[in-house]
C-alpha cells in the first residue's frame, strides 16, 4: 500500500550529536535510500518485461534467441549485452528466471525507445515520488532524444541509468500493487492524547503503470527466480 515499514542507513550518526559528525563523514548524514543514485542493474528486468506484456507483444511463454550476439534494430547493427554464462533459446519467463541479459535487450527492442521510455516512467523512475523526508531526488532517466543508439540495448537491463533505493523499490511494488505506482509514506496514522485516531492517512495512487492481468503474470513470473535454475 505504499507505506514504508523500515528503513536504515548504514553507516549513521548520533542525531543529537550531528555537529561532531567529522567534515569527512558527512556524507553518512544524508538518507542514502533517496538520497543516492545508482544502476539497478538486473531488478529493472521487470519494466521491459512488464511493458512487453502489456502491449501484447509477448506473452510468458514466447520463445526469444537469447543466444544471438547482435541484432538489427532501425537500421542498424547493434551489439547485444555479454551474458553471465551462455543461453539459448529463452521463454519471457525464463528471461527473468535465468536473468538474461539478451533477453531482456530484445524485449527492449520490440517496445522500441518510445514506449520504453514511457513505461519506465510509469514505474516511477526519472522523477521524484514525493517521499516526505530526506532529500529525495529523480534519478536519472535520459529523454529518447538523448540516448545513444545502444542503450536500447543497456536501459532494458537497468545500465544507462541511474535510480535511488527507492524508486526500485516502487517499481517493484507496482507488480504487488496490481499494476499501480504508489507514493511511498511513513505515517499511517496520528492520534491524539487518548489514543484516539484523529486523522489517518489513505494509500495515494501516482498512476497506473500496467493493467492488474499484467501485474499478475510478472508477479508469477518473478517467482522463478527462487526456483531451481533461478538466479
Amino acid at each position: 500500500d505504499g507505506f514504508v515499514l523500515a528503513l536504515a542507513n548504514y553507516p549513521t550518526f548520533n542525531l543529537n550529536e550531528y555537529n561532531q559528525v567529522p567534515k569527512s563523514e558527512e556524507a553518512r548524514m544524508k538518507n542514502a535510500a533517496v538520497a543516492d543514485i545508482y544502476d539497478p542493474g538486473s531488478v529493472f528486468k521487470i519494466v521491459p518485461a512488464a511493458a512487453a506484456l502489456e502491449e501484447r507483444l509477448v506473452t510468458p511463454r514466447t520463445v526469444i534467441d537469447c543466444s544471438l550476439e547482435q541484432v538489427s534494430h532501425r537500421g542498424r547493427t547493434l551489439k547485444l549485452p555479454g551474458e553471465d554464462h551462455p543461453m539459448g533459446r529463452l521463454s519471457v519467463s525464463e528471461i527473468i528466471s535465468h536473468s538474461s541479459n539478451r533477453g531482456a535487450a530484445q524485449l527492449g527492442m520490440l517496445l522500441g525507445e518510445e514506449r520504453l521510455y514511457r513505461y519506465a516512467r510509469a514505474f516511477g523512475f526519472g522523477a521524484k515520488l514525493g517521499f516526505p523526508v530526506g532529500g529525495e531526488v529523480s534519478g536519472i532517466l535520459n529523454p529518447c532524444k538523448k540516448w545513444y543508439p545502444i542503450d536500447i540495448t543497456r536501459i532494458p537491463m537497468g545500465h544507462s541509468i541511474s535510480a535511488t533505493v527507492l524508486q526500485m523499490h516502487q517499481a517493484m511494488l507496482v507488480i504487488a500493487a496490481g499494476g499501480v505506482l504508489l507514493r511511498p509514506q511513513i505515517i499511517r496514522q496520528i492520534r491524539d492524547a487518548s489514543n484516539d485516531v484523529v486523522y489517518r492517512y489513505d494509500r495515494i495512487e501516482l498512476g497506473r503503470a500496467v493493467s492488474p492481468v499484467t501485474a499478475a503474470a510478472l508477479a508469477a513470473m518473478v517467482t522463478g527466480v527462487t526456483r531451481p535454475g533461478g538466479t
